[in-house]
């Protein structure tokens, strides 16, 4: 029994050592921890990078027809579509593909390529358009059902039908055939 209470003294005694000591070793790593925060919370001090500003300045090419009608804008852009040197949308709006076009057309006649007709290359783009669109009949159609608005090589395709997605424009035999409605997959 005295071996029991030795023993209990023992631990008695040893707990408040134990307790103490734990205190003193939790401020220690407490302490620590805000020191690594604050290094961790700091961000490495690295120069500024130097900015260039990219200024977008508008094409005077595209502005240069912007002060063109839209209906000769569109003119424009059809006879290059004809002639073969545009296979762009027909918007009125000339963009780079559709300036691009213009040079293309300058370049095949010998002329300085600018990107803006002058009356001449007009004159020269049109007389150039007409026999081409006169062979194979191209005339501009609006399909309402489909909602768009195509050229149509009639000589090619005379033949028009209905169907629900719109038009249908085939050639005597049926075939090539035009579907402006149908979605492609």
């Amino acid at each position: 029994m005295r071996a029991g209470v030795v023993v209990l003294l023992c631990l008695m005694m040893a707990t408040p050592a134990f307790a103490e000591a734990a205190p003193k070793q939790a401020p220690k790593a407490a302490k620590k921890a805000p020191k690594a925060k604050i290094k961790q919370a700091a961000p490495k001090q690295t120069p500024p990078a130097t900015k260039t500003e990219t200024v977008t300045r508008p094409n005077p090419l595209n502005e240069s027809y912007a002060a063109l009608p839209l209906s000769e804008r569109v003119a424009i852009q059809t006879d290059l579509i004809i002639v073969g040197d545009y296979k762009g949308r027909v918007s009125g709006v000339f963009d780079d593909a559709a300036i691009a076009a213009v040079k293309a057309f300058q370049k095949r006649k010998g002329n300085a390529e600018t990107g803006v007709l002058n009356p001449k290359e007009r004159g020269q783009l049109s007389s150039d358009a007409k026999p081409k669109q006169a062979q194979r009949g191209w005339r501009v159609v609006d399909d309402l059902v489909a909602g768009v608005r195509i050229m149509v090589p009639s000589k090619m395709m005379p033949q028009v039908s209905q169907i629900s997605a719109g038009s249908r424009f085939s050639s005597l035999t049926g075939s090539p055939q035009l579907h402006p409605g149908r979605q492609v997959r």
